[in-house]
């Protein structure tokens, strides 16, 4: 019982040792600050010419074809994954190849692609979005 006591006491101190040893260092400038100037306003914010502001971008969108005896034409759609924004539509053949260029924002991983009844969840993979109409039955 006395060397629980002990352990409790020693893990306490170490503890209490390791919080109050913490703390931050305010007076002292970052290695990476180079300037001592404020910025106060957007308009004073330096930036280096090199930064990239877009949040967004370009991939490009490719259709397959699927060879059908009539046709067939409907609006394809391009949603986010969770169908809140619609990034691109357009009225298209079926029987057809299609590509274009498509404004996506950066983060977006994978997106709903609907053709008439025809709806799935396809992946960005690079800068690229691959579409077919074939459907799991």
């Amino acid at each position: 019982m006395k060397t629980l006591k002990q352990y409790f006491a020693v893990t306490a101190l170490a503890f209490g040792l390791f919080l109050s040893s913490c703390k931050k260092d305010l007076d002292r400038k970052s290695a990476n600050d180079l300037t001592s100037e404020q910025v106060t306003a957007f308009k004073d914010l330096k930036v280096d010419n090199s930064f990239n502001w877009k949040n967004d971008r370009s991939v490009a969108l490719h259709v397959t074809p699927l060879n059908v005896p009539a046709e067939i034409s409907n609006t394809l759609k391009v949603y986010s994954s969770d169908q809140t924004f619609l990034y691109f539509n357009a009225r298209l053949s079926m029987n057809q190849e299609f590509n274009s260029q498509i404004i996506i924002p950066h983060h977006v991983k994978e997106v709903l692609i609907t053709y008439g009844t025809i709806k799935k969840t396809v992946p960005v993979i690079g800068n690229q979005i691959n579409f077919d109409f074939l459907t799991a039955e």
